[in-house]
């Protein structure tokens, strides 16, 4: 099953709250794998023809920026606690 919004920012913040520091594409992976999601669940595409998935990871990020949880680090695709 496709996991809900509010479950990706949850499991979002507990991994680079466990790790500190994150990339980007650790990130994708570790959600995939951690929600077990099926190849059709990964294949899923947004509105404008992107990853659904992804999308949703970087929705987590950016509502968990707004909070003030977590900061862009100093490189491309990285993400630090706050």
């Amino acid at each position: 099953m496709f996991p809900e919004r509010n479950q990706i920012v949850a499991e979002t913040f507990a991994y680079i709250s466990n790790n500190r520091t994150v990339h980007l594409d650790a990130l994708y992976r570790h959600i995939m794998t951690y929600f077990n999601m099926t190849d059709e669940e990964i294949a899923r595409k947004d509105g404008q023809g992107a990853s659904l998935i992804k999308h949703e990871v970087r929705w987590a990020l950016q509502t968990l920026k707004n909070d003030g949880r977590v900061v862009r680090g100093p490189d491309t695709g990285i993400w630090m606690i706050a």
